[in-house]
């Protein structure tokens, strides 16, 4: 009887261990779009000068070109003072988009702004 509730409390054990491990592995596994968050904040009606950077960069690092432009212009409308590299990355994300007139102009205030 003694030897059985020893087995009874090592198979639980190693059962509890293994349903742990398993949700860690689960739980390792989840990655969360933090852009896409900000996209839905910024739905809900919030805009802020870091959200719409935090859009601008990370889209542009993404190589989404399009929704960078889109979330830059938002920025510079709020920003007051935009750094050189904010127009820099404006710039070329205009122009991966074709976009190349609107450029030109971003690249001036970038050399200015340097």
């Amino acid at each position: 009887m003694k030897h059985l509730c020893i087995l009874l409390l090592l198979l639980c054990s190693f059962s509890i261990q293994a349903q742990t491990s398993n949700s860690e592995s689960k739980n390792a596994n989840v990655k969360i779009d933090v852009l896409a968050v900000y996209e839905e904040v910024v739905e809900t009606g919030y805009a802020s000068v870091q959200v719409y950077e935090k859009l601008a960069y990370g889209r542009y690092e993404e190589g989404n070109y399009e929704a960078s432009s889109k979330w830059f212009e938002k920025l510079f409308k709020l920003k007051k003072k935009p750094t050189a590299d904010d127009y820099k990355r404006y710039a070329t994300s205009l122009e991966q988009i074709e976009e190349f007139e609107k450029a030109k102009k971003y690249w001036k205030r970038y050399y200015a702004a340097n």
